[in-house]
């Protein structure tokens, strides 16, 4: 195990600031909006880090992913190095950094405050015209490289005034603190609302604060294993605190400074990128159920529980057929069609529209090793594979699966023309992109 320090000057960027650190890392810290900073460990090789899928500040993210230092479709203010002129309060409890003089990257809006040994850092924002820090790490070990388990730790200093929401789908009360979770994608089909995790969603993003000093928000770009701690651990050499730990061999993590949850929400969106415009029918009530579409004689199941909620003047926009419509033996085969269930699909589309609904159909990115089209989209290396190059198989519905690799541009030709023509051609209305979370072992 290693605690980070720096172990050269700070060198000036276009956006911030660099340098190296010990273990091998280097730091860099770029201000890319007024309200945005963003600081990132790497490996001494930057190509040794993974893209990106997760940030995309104009536009949508390219398929083969995003340099996660990059600064593309960032405004970049101006920021300089320089001296600290701001005080430097000491941290309540048993801990003492080390005496150091601070440096400084400042813009007009934003202040990133450097401690070299250990590597710790401040930040703060202006706000009712004077500084305010909203982010801090802990002064005694906050990085840590724990190279024999494949982790950095990162631990930052917690006001026990503060609550903490966010990390998307999870179980539990609003209010995270005093909890720990672990992000890690799973199907958690029947779990308990109050005390499960994991659970489906992979949200490595959340905001704490109060309504007194505001909220700050933080966001962990990567899609590997993640753990927070929000107040769960406690050590006697340490003042409060919560603590992230990530499962590779960099950390990148976004801090956003303005000041209220509602700022912090909208500035989240443009940062991760913003969806695309819903038709209105989309915002209403939609019905699916595993039951209906499961049913042996599933075509009129779905069609009268949609005649149904006509006679009772139920409002409803849509109907999701669960992924029962390609189901033989129990077993769940993308792109195709059980036409003993449905024995008329022309029909069964043309009933659901003259009610009014619209249709949307489950589809499953991930081909049951005895799917008719495995050995096709094996041989275009279709398939997330092994460190061998064969596709890894793992549980899934009804047996082994492999899941499709979309980082490759010929999956993803394969997935549109399958979707064209086995779904939309069908005759459903939209896609419901399911079992998304890709529980990979």
């Amino acid at each position: 195990m290693g605690v980070l320090e720096l172990e050269s000057d700070l060198q000036a960027t276009d956006s911030g600031l660099s340098a190296a650190l010990s273990e091998g890392y280097s730091l860099h810290v770029d201000v890319l909006e007024p309200w945005l900073c963003r600081v990132a460990i790497s490996p001494a090789a930057d190509s040794d880090m993974q893209p990106s899928w997760m940030v995309a500040p104009k536009g949508d993210v390219p398929w083969e992913g995003r340099s996660r230092l990059s600064t593309t479709g960032f405004s970049c203010p101006a920021a300089t190095l320089q001296n600290s002129d701001l005080q430097s309060s000491a941290i309540e409890g048993r801990e003492q950094a080390q005496p150091y003089a601070p440096l400084v990257l400042a813009s007009d809006n934003v202040r990133v405050e450097i401690q070299e040994t250990p590597l710790a850092i401040n930040i703060y924002r202006f706000h009712d015209s004077q500084w305010q820090r909203c982010f801090e790490d802990r002064p005694v070990a906050a990085y840590r490289n724990l190279a024999g388990r494949g982790q950095i730790l990162h631990a930052q200093t917690r006001n026990l005034k503060h609550r903490h929401v966010g990390l998307g789908d999870k179980a539990g009360p609003f209010d995270r603190t005093g909890k720990r979770f672990r992000c890690l994608q799973t199907d958690a089909l029947g779990y308990n609302a109050e005390t499960s995790d994991p659970l489906y969603k992979h949200v490595p993003w959340f905001m704490f604060g109060n309504s007194t000093d505001g909220y700050t928000g933080l966001f962990y770009d990567t899609l590997s294993e993640i753990h927070f701690d929000f107040g769960a651990e406690h050590s006697n050499y340490h003042a409060h605190y919560r603590q992230t730990d990530v499962y590779e061999n960099a950390l990148v993590f976004y801090v956003l400074t303005s000041h209220t949850i509602k700022e912090l929400v909208t500035q989240f969106q443009c940062l991760t990128g913003k969806p695309h415009f819903h038709p209105r029918w989309a915002l209403g009530f939609a019905h699916t159920s595993m039951h209906l579409a499961d049913a042996d004689n599933a075509q009129y199941a779905i069609q009268s529980f949609c005649e149904e909620t006509r006679e009772r003047s139920m409002p409803m926009s849509a109907v999701h057929s669960g992924s029962g419509y390609t189901t033989i033996d129990g077993r769940r085969y993308v792109f195709t069609w059980n036409n003993k269930k449905f024995p008329d699909k022309k029909t069964f589309f043309k009933k659901i529209a003259s009610m009014g609904l619209y249709s949307c159909a489950n589809t499953k990115p991930v081909l049951l090793n005895d799917h008719p089209l495995f050995a096709d989209v094996a041989a275009f290396g279709g398939f997330i594979k092994d460190k061998a190059g064969v596709p890894v198989l793992e549980m899934f519905w009804g047996g082994l699966g492999a899941s499709l690799d979309f980082t490759n541009p010929k999956t993803i030709s394969w997935w549109q023309k399958g979707i064209q023509e086995q779904v939309l051609g069908a005759g459903f209305d939209s896609v419901w992109n399911d079992n998304n979370e890709c529980e990979i072992w």
